[in-house]
């Protein structure tokens, strides 16, 4: 490809982790399922800002990345 594609950043807040995954996740164990995954990730007070590999261009943004994300940490969590 002759550009590169663009750095897709999904704001992902832990209430939807915990409401969508039916876990009580906390942010570092959620930002450490994503890095297992090749995510990367910088926590705020109650969100994580999830940045997603152009590996991964089946991640899309806004509610669906949401979603998609933790449907992620859920399989790495097992």
């Amino acid at each position: 490809y002759p550009l590169q594609p663009e750095l897709v950043v999904v704001q992902l807040p832990l209430t939807e982790i915990r409401r969508i995954s039916g876990v009580d996740f906390t942010l570092e164990q959620s930002a450490a399922m994503l890095m297992r995954g090749g995510f990367t990730g910088q926590s705020h007070a109650d969100s994580l800002s999830v940045g997603v590999p152009d590996t991964r261009m089946d991640i899309g943004t806004g509610i669906v990345g949401q979603a998609e994300l933790i449907e992620e940490i859920c399989r790495i969590y097992g």
